[in-house]
């Protein structure tokens, strides 16, 4: 997508997809999305991770505690876990602006048009997102 004179584009970011989920809707309520593929949630993270629910439980002999408590994957001793275990927001000690692993790991893209992008800006930090 190309953008054109008139429009702008939006980067912002959320930390559960549900925030971003609503803010789009939202978004497409006040018709700042002007044409359909003009904006896209996209999962990103500084962890190759993917959610496992079969996984996420204390009661199932999760390989690892971080498999509990961090969005466990299939990956085994050899996955992305060790590496979500030691970061700073799972020690609970170190950075204490660490966040938690992940951060805002659910980007909303959106190109609107520039007279909009205030009010958009306004409904995606409403629903909590950083622009």
């Amino acid at each position: 997508m190309q953008i054109e004179k008139d429009e702008s584009s939006i980067l912002a970011y959320f930390s559960t997809s549900n925030r971003a989920q609503k803010a789009l809707d939202e978004l497409k309520k006040q018709g700042l999305v002007p044409e359909p593929g003009a904006a896209q949630i996209d999962k990103i993270s500084q962890f190759s991770i993917s959610e496992n629910p079969k996984m996420n439980s204390p009661i199932n002999n999760s390989l690892t505690l971080s498999a509990i408590t961090l969005l466990s994957n299939e990956s085994g001793e050899d996955g992305a876990n060790p590496l979500l275990a030691a970061h700073d927001s799972a020690s609970g000690i170190g950075n204490p602006n660490a966040g938690s692993a992940g951060g805002e790991a659910f980007m909303l893209t959106l190109v609107t048009y520039k007279e909009n992008r205030q009010q958009a800006i306004q409904i995606i930090r409403k629903n909590r997102g950083k622009v």
